[in-house]
């Protein structure tokens, strides 16, 4: 918003300048020019070039004036102005007495106190604009991003608006907080830790009550709401977001979606465990009465599913079973004492003493194929029921 060179003050015939005049006329007797008089009542009318004055005295004190200098500017004194009619204000209005140019606030007791320079207020072309140069936030969290700023405010009928510069230049724009009638925007800038701008577009922070939203994005789309990262995905290079919720998650169609084939739980807050494997991370036990499996309720030993089909032979099955241990432990986690037996995975040793042929084990070592073990077995046992057959018929 572009200043004027000079300043004006437009009254109407029934305002207070054309009041006092005429006054004055009516009494020219105390006209005293470049004079206060002595009088109980007097008007007083100094003229120059550079400088002309129209002020009432009262007691030899001056109690009302208008000054106008040849520079363009106007100064009215009184305990009460009063503008009748429509009044136009061409350049702004400081909001600092004249012979202070800063502001604080951190002795006001304010939550969140600045300290700004040449703070001021222009109306112009419709809208209230607010300024304020050497911008500082007084408190931890953005210090160091609000140092010595630029802030331009502005209040339309249809939106409100602060922005956040480098200077008066307004080259580069660190923040905005629009408030609009369709929307509420509050993009900021990523910043280093010395307040250097690093790239535009970074979403800023969003502060409600004890809610605090912080460099991700809430996306409302059709058919859901998404917590996503900066970069507008959940899944992808800018990092995966966890939506953690302390008491409980409610369902409204009974249905968990995951973008992939595999759920995976495991033990740990989100903001720690999110970057966490797997593999290494804790696993827990759910608890339910039942638990129904497509893949197990479907017909799958169907022919037309399966490929690269060869039979087992009792060799590989016999090398399997061989080489399988067998052992009888308890789980860490579990108090109740009771005893398993099964082979076991040993994720410990570099050196397994524990095996555990690798047939009976999935892919990521996490678990055991206990089906595949039930088949060798069976193949074992075919072998030594024939063997056994044998073994009668030479006998009778």
């Amino acid at each position: 918003m572009s200043e004027s060179k000079a300043a004006s003050v437009v009254f109407t015939n029934g305002s207070l300048l054309a009041k006092n005049a005429q006054d004055a006329a009516d009494s020219l007797k105390y006209y005293v020019k470049g004079s206060t008089g002595s009088k109980t009542l007097e008007s007083m009318l100094s003229m120059n070039p550079n400088n002309s004055t129209i002020a009432q005295v009262v007691n030899g004190h001056i109690v009302a004036a208008i000054n106008t200098s040849s520079n363009g500017s106007v100064k009215i004194d009184g305990k009460n102005i009063e503008l009748n009619g429509n009044t136009r204000v061409v350049g702004g209005f400081n909001l600092v007495p004249a012979n202070e140019t800063w502001q604080d606030q951190r002795n006001l007791n304010v939550y969140r106190p600045f300290r700004w320079q040449n703070g001021a207020i222009k109306m112009e072309n419709g809208v209230i604009q607010t300024t304020a140069t050497n911008v500082t936030a007084e408190f931890p969290s953005y210090k160091d991003i609000l140092n010595n700023k630029y802030v331009i405010g502005t209040i339309a009928p249809m939106y409100l608006k602060y922005t956040l510069w480098d200077s008066p230049k307004m080259s580069h724009e660190y923040a905005r907080t629009y408030i609009g009638a369709e929307e509420i925007e509050t993009p900021m800038l990523a910043v280093t830790t010395t307040g250097s701008p690093v790239q535009q577009g970074e979403p800023g922070a969003l502060y409600v009550g004890s809610f605090e939203f912080i460099d991700h994005k809430i996306k409302v789309e059709t058919g859901g709401i998404y917590v996503a990262n900066k970069t507008g995905s959940n899944f992808d290079g800018g990092g995966s977001v966890g939506f953690q919720v302390w008491n409980g998650i409610g369902l409204g169609r009974s249905t968990i979606y995951t973008p992939s084939n595999d759920l995976y739980i495991q033990q740990g807050n989100v903001g720690r465990a999110l970057g966490q494997s797997y593999n290494s991370a804790i696993k827990v036990d759910v608890h339910c009465n039942k638990i129904i499996s497509k893949v197990a309720n479907s017909v799958s030993s169907r022919l037309s599913v399966k490929t690269d089909i060869t039979k087992v032979t009792y060799d590989r099955a016999l090398a399997a079973v061989e080489g399988t241990d067998i052992y009888d432990y308890r789980y860490i986690s579990d108090d109740s004492g009771q005893h398993y037996v099964s082979g076991i995975i040993d994720d410990v040793n570099a050196d397994p003493q524990y095996h555990m042929d690798e047939m009976l084990i999935n892919k990521e070592r996490t678990a055991r194929i206990d089906a595949n073990l039930i088949g060798y077995h069976h193949v074992v046992i075919q072998k030594l029921l024939e063997r056994v057959a044998a073994l009668e018929a030479k006998i009778k």
